[in-house]
Formats: C-alpha cells, sequence, structure tokens
C-alpha cells in the first residue's frame, strides 16, 4: 500500500535521515520526498512529505512507532487502501485522434488519470501513450477496458493492457 506521510522537521543537516532511516529499517520503499517550504514555520521547521510503500498495517505502525519513539511530530499520514491501478499503452495515431477526446472519455467514467507518459516525435505520426489509472474497485477496471477498446476501434489505435 502507498502511504503518504507528513513530518515536521527543522530545516538542518540530518534531520532527513530520522525519519528516512526508520521507514528504510522496516523494509519500506521510498517514492519521493519533498520538503513543503512554502509551508515554513516558526522556529525554521519544514513541513516534509514522504511517500513510501509498505507492505501491511503492522509494518506502517512500526514505522510510526519508532518516528514517534524519536520525538518526531507526524501531521498527516494517508494511505491508499482500497484503490486499484492500471495501466494502458495506447499505440498508433494517439495525438492525431484527439488524445484529449480519449483521457476526457476515460475521466467521464469517474476514474482517476494518474499520469500521461508519451513518447512522440510529430502529432501526424504513429505514438504511444501510457495511462497510468486510479479506480476505487477492480470492476471499474473492467469498465475502463471496454471503454479503451471501444476507443481503440473507432480510432484505429492498438492497446495493451494488464490481464485481471
Amino acid at each position: 500500500m502507498i502511504i503518504e506521510m507528513e513530518v515536521e522537521l527543522a530545516d538542518k543537516p540530518g534531520q532527513l535521515m530520522m525519519v528516512i532511516e526508520p521507514i528504510s529499517k522496516r523494509g519500506g520503499n521510498f517514492l519521493g520526498i519533498y520538503h513543503l517550504r512554502d509551508r515554513v514555520k516558526a522556529g525554521n521547521i519544514v513541513p516534509v512529505l514522504f511517500n513510501f510503500e509498505v507492505e501491511n498495517f503492522n509494518q506502517l505502525n512500526q514505522i510510526k512507532n519508532d518516528l514517534l519513539e524519536a520525538n518526531l511530530n507526524i501531521t498527516r499520514i494517508e494511505s491508499e487502501v482500497g484503490l486499484y491501478y492500471c495501466t494502458i499503452i495506447l499505440i498508433g495515431h494517439v495525438y492525431a485522434t484527439d488524445i484529449k477526446d480519449t483521457i476526457d472519455s476515460i475521466l467521464n467514467l469517474g476514474v482517476l488519470v494518474r499520469k500521461v507518459d508519451s513518447r512522440i516525435v510529430r502529432p501526424e505520426e504513429v505514438s504511444s501513450v501510457k495511462i497510468s489509472i486510479q479506480v476505487d474497485s477492480k470492476d471499474k477496471i473492467e469498465i475502463v477496458y471496454k471503454l479503451i477498446n471501444e476507443i481503440c476501434e473507432k480510432k484505429n489505435l492498438f492497446a495493451i493492457t494488464e490481464l485481471l
């Protein structure tokens, strides 16, 4: 499961390690670390977001306890439990057939497009687009795939999807 945790740290050398070490020691896999310098507090305290993956709540609780024992101020912890992800790769004249229309159609299903990556030389040439989608149920993945198949048929594109 993916975790987003906000911790307040003094803006001085060595503070990040106080959070990084317990997460690493407990097997957390880092996805990103972001300093929120626009929210600096009195005493030069900076909120820092740590995005990481853990396997279960037990692992997360161990990390949280380690941080609290180190007297760190955890201001927020969120997890994406109950969310599902799927990735679709579209190949063909994706841009020439209106990629915005394709993305809008996906969004109209009530899902979240997390990321769009593409490789394009010129809009009129064949391109490939990777679309990462977040849904709240496995059933919605099937609905997304059905829509993608309809779009591909209509726009003469080829889709690569994950197996369910």
